[in-house]
């Protein structure tokens, strides 16, 4: 499959503060895990709000959404996840197509 059926997964994360060292490690150990495990995982990247250190947002992309959807209903995934997300106050993800490239 090519680029055209490339698919996202993103997450908003709102750390509580005092964890964010914590879980940029988490996450960094659950992607690692992702590309070691998972077939269709091409990348994935955690960006730092520069304004509040808190707020971080993640993306990952997909060779095709059953990829994805295999990560996702992973054990693997389930216990990554939760281990990033238990030091988080709030957190909100997603799931994405193209919708214009540049």
């Amino acid at each position: 499959m090519g680029d055209a059926v490339t698919t996202w997964a993103s997450g908003d994360w709102s750390v509580t503060p005092g964890n964010e060292e914590e879980f940029v490690g988490r996450w960094r150990d659950w992607l690692q895990w992702s590309r070691d495990n998972i077939a269709g995982f091409r990348s994935a990247t955690l960006i730092r709000d520069a304004q509040d250190a808190s707020h971080f947002v993640s993306f990952s992309d997909w060779a095709d959404v059953e990829s994805r959807e295999s990560w996702k209903n992973s054990e693997g995934f389930r216990e990554k996840f939760a281990s990033c997300k238990e030091l988080c106050d709030g957190f909100r993800g997603g799931d994405f197509a193209l919708a214009v490239s540049a």
